[in-house]
């Protein structure tokens, strides 16, 4: 790569961080909704494109929780197909390429006994039965279930397009997770997953990327040669005049000594394209390094210790701090998934609101939901996803 200033560099360090940032939360979000070729037997049964259908009470149950997200499109939309079908005892709604806007706006009243024989397959005895592909070959099909306070489960088989790196990321190992290794108390998110084919990170990166060369990530590391699998994350609640939340990630590995290794060289790596240092850091009996002068990102210090069973890398020292700190783990358990605390949002609104020079005017705003759990599973052959949307406040 030709020399350039470190103004240059930098700006092009924050372009990518960002950009694999956003790409990495949608990719996460797509892949809760797609699968593997486990599932091809029953997707192949299935017709071409998107389809809803089922219980009106029961859509209905669930679209008021999203009304309250009325500062969103989102909200006014969900208003408006409640209103569109309030009066229905069923409901159907197709949309022949898929697209999520025209199923929405298809949706209308039905008799049961007029529904797609797909959904009465789909559906068994839940509510209302959704099928949707996700990007060129990706579909899942599920059947729903939505409480009197509007809370919502869905059980789903899943498929992924076959050649799609990010969507293997997640797609689920038989084995289990395993015990969290982070702290579980008062995070906002927290998540902890096996890939089936285990963490292959630099698949994800382009070899002649820009990604690849400032940051090496064709590294030992982060090929997975010395890693076990497993992958965990925990986002935590704001601290105070602090602009961004704790954050901490945790890469299993099979061997101690191996991992500390790739990991010194992925930080020599690092030295060749940005001039940090690493500064020795101990937490208890644990050891690693802070890169204390790598100021590409808003309070971005990263550093990592070595545990007994992870490496736990994290956005500043305190993140990692935090990270280790307790061992409660009230929600996470050895199954994995995903949880988002959801009614934490609001407080973790106000803390950062009131870092800005100028911060808005005060408001809540509603997540529609208390808690979001999302867990996949390889079940009697299949990619399964299980998602839970609770309501755990007032209906």
């Amino acid at each position: 790569m030709p020399h350039e200033t470190r103004a240059t560099t930098a700006a092009k360090i924050r372009r990518i961080n960002w950009t694999v940032t956003a790409g990495s939360v949608m990719a996460s979000i797509l892949v809760l909704f797609s699968g593997g070729c486990r599932s091809g037997d029953f997707f192949s049964k299935l017709p071409q494109g998107a389809m809803i259908g089922g219980d009106a009470d029961a859509l209905v149950r669930a679209l008021s929780r999203l009304e309250r997200l009325e500062l969103a499109p989102l909200g006014r939309d969900a208003r408006e197909l409640r209103e569109r079908i309030a009066a229905c005892k069923a409901f159907s709604g197709s949309s022949a390429d898929g697209e999520i806007g025209a199923l929405m706006r298809s949706i209308r009243c039905a008799e049961v006994e007029a529904l797609p024989e797909a959904l009465k397959q789909i559906r068994g005895d839940a509510d209302f039965a959704v099928l949707l592909p996700i990007g060129d070959a990706g579909r899942v099909a599920g059947a729903a279930r939505v409480a009197a306070d509007g809370s919502l489960s869905l059980d789903a088989r899943f498929q992924l397009d076959a050649n799609s790196n990010a969507g293997k990321l997640l797609l689920p190992a038989s084995e289990l997770p395993g015990a969290p290794t982070l702290n579980g108390d008062d995070v906002l998110l927290h998540g902890r997953f096996r890939p089936e084919g285990g963490l292959n990170i630099a698949a994800l990166v382009p070899q002649d990327s820009q990604a690849s060369d400032l940051f090496r990530m064709k590294s030992e590391l982060f090929a997975g040669a010395v890693l076990d699998g497993t992958l965990e994350f925990a986002v935590y609640l704001p601290e105070a005049g602090r602009q961004i939340p704790p954050l901490a990630l945790s890469v299993g590995f099979r061997f101690k000594r191996a991992a500390i290794a790739a990991m010194d060289q992925f930080v020599s790596d690092l030295r060749e394209t940005w001039p940090v240092t690493p500064v020795p850091l101990t937490l208890g009996e644990h050891s690693g390094a802070c890169l204390d002068n790598l100021k590409i990102l808003p309070e971005f210090a990263p550093c990592y210790v070595a545990t007994d069973e992870a490496l736990v890398i994290g956005w500043d020292k305190a993140s990692v701090s935090r990270s280790l700190s307790k061992t409660k783990t009230a929600a996470l358990d050895e199954r994995g998934g995903l949880f988002v605390f959801l009614e934490r949002f609001s407080a973790a609104d106000e803390m950062l609101r009131a870092t800005l020079p100028k911060p808005p005017a005060a408001f809540k705003f509603d997540y529609a939901w208390d808690r979001l759990i999302a867990r996949t599973s390889v079940r009697e052959g299949e990619y399964r996803l299980q998602i839970e949307l609770e309501a755990k406040g007032d209906s």
